[in-house]
């Protein structure tokens, strides 16, 4: 093994720590600071991606949702989250979400 491929590898490891590092800060915010508000769903699109989980696969869509509810009024989110086939939302469903004051594209559906 040359010197390059495990300095190669380590950029690797060191890239995914860094990125699994600033997402797990994003939701943590998300949980301990996120305001909960309203949210009209104004279409889903599939990814094409599927989560192999216990039972069914649960696609992963792209929801995209106006916030109903101050201080986000109007505004609009895309959360990307997987659900159940059975569960999909469709346009013009109203649900709960979490929305991180400091940075409101941080959004999860509650």
């Amino acid at each position: 093994m040359k010197i390059e491929e495990i300095g190669v590898g380590l950029l690797c490891l060191l890239i995914y720590f860094g990125v699994k590092r600033l997402i797990n800060k994003r939701k943590r915010r998300l949980f301990e600071d996120g305001i909960s508000v309203g949210a009209e769903v104004l279409s889903v699109d599939d990814t094409g991606i599927s989560i192999d989980s216990v039972g069914p696969d649960r696609p992963l869509t792209d929801v995209i949702l106006r916030i109903k509810d101050a201080p986000f009024e109007n505004r609009r989110v895309v959360v990307r989250q997987s659900f159940d086939l059975d569960h999909v939302p469709m346009a013009g469903d109203s649900f709960m979400i979490l929305v991180d004051p400091k940075d409101p594209d941080n959004a999860l559906m509650i």
